[in-house]
């Protein structure tokens, strides 16, 4: 295991790794999200997965990183292994390695809750970097229906 990663018992039987992707796990991280019909990362984005016993990769999501922020993207969590607590380790994992910064997302209120229980509050679009407000006022002008959020909770 190198620094930059996780094992975290889920069961028995499987530890749940998490680590930052690098090279050829980048692009396998790509490869499952893509295989699932959503973004893939691009090369200035960090992308972060979660694989069970260090092989099969079972969720990911990347962030934009900016001066003063990142912006998370594409949370996903196969379906099969949903509600085990993945998803939150991951941004967990990829929070506390980006100390002081702030963390902001889109998502749709049927999320909410799942953000809520990990720190985010919901902000207003003048609450927003002004990149992430026109984005977001974008988005909600073509029909998308979006909540922007914010983290405001301490890891330690």
């Amino acid at each position: 295991m190198t620094q930059d990663s996780r094992s975290i018992s889920i069961s028995p039987l499987n530890s749940l790794h998490i680590q930052q992707a690098k090279d050829s796990t980048f692009r396998l991280g790509n490869h499952f999200l893509k295989k699932h019909k959503q973004m893939q990362a691009g090369r200035e984005t960090r992308l972060y997965i979660a694989q069970l016993n260090d092989t099969k990769i079972v969720g990911a999501f990347w962030m934009e990183i900016q001066p003063t922020y990142c912006w998370i993207r594409n949370v996903f969590v196969e379906s099969c292994h949903r509600h085990l607590g993945i998803g939150t380790k991951l941004l967990r994992y990829a929070i506390k390695e980006n100390k002081n910064m702030s963390y902001y997302c889109f998502n749709t209120p049927s999320l909410h809750p799942f953000y809520q229980s990990i720190g985010f509050d919901e902000v207003l679009a003048d609450e927003l970097p002004n990149s992430l407000k026109t984005r977001l006022l974008r988005y909600q002008a073509n029909g998308k229906n979006l909540i922007a959020m914010r983290f405001t909770t301490s890891l330690s």
